[in-house]
């Protein structure tokens, strides 16, 4: 089987460190041997686990795959937290013909078992998600009781066009 490989941090001081990209490089290399699969690329990213179809690096390793491939990434939040884009990921390996292993997991979309466990990993990663989106709201809200205000964008639109929109108004 040819597998490609799929890694991301979040941060850029993460991707500068290379601490997280090499532990889940290791793991999907030490899998592929494992199992005897080829890896015939490792995809390396760092961007926010925001949607998937905004992750230039994750869309060109989907791309390379091809039926009877497999897509492994060594934790399923490294691939997506929304089960939405989770949801299309599964589609798209079922409509291609590629296989999808989550190693934390034991996610093999290639068993009913690895299908059944890639739904119900599938909630848990957006409960993450929201999880995550709650305590960064109840964090700034404790901030902004204690008086904090966020910093303002500069204003942006040129004098010429303020004055034009006044003189029009």
């Amino acid at each position: 089987m040819i597998a490609v490989g799929y890694t991301r941090v979040s941060t850029e001081e993460q991707g500068r460190s290379g601490l997280g990209l090499a532990a889940q490089r290791q793991a999907v290399e030490s899998e592929c041997g494992r199992r005897g699969w080829e890896l015939a690329a490792l995809h390396a990213e760092v961007a926010s686990g925001g949607r998937a179809d905004n992750r230039p690096v994750l869309a060109g390793a989907l791309a390379s795959l091809r039926r009877g491939d497999a897509l492994v990434v060594s934790r399923l939040d490294r691939l997506t937290r929304s089960l939405p884009d989770f949801a299309d990921l599964l589609r798209t390996a079922e409509r291609r013909g590629w296989n999808l292993v989550a190693l934390d997991m034991g996610l093999d979309l290639s068993t009913p078992t690895g299908r059944a466990m890639a739904g119900m990993a599938a909630v848990f990663a957006q409960w993450e998600r929201e999880m995550i989106g709650l305590r960064i709201a109840e964090a700034l809200a404790a901030k902004r009781a204690s008086g904090w205000a966020p910093p303002r964008a500069p204003h942006q639109t040129p004098e010429a066009d303020e004055a034009r929109v006044r003189d029009l108004h």
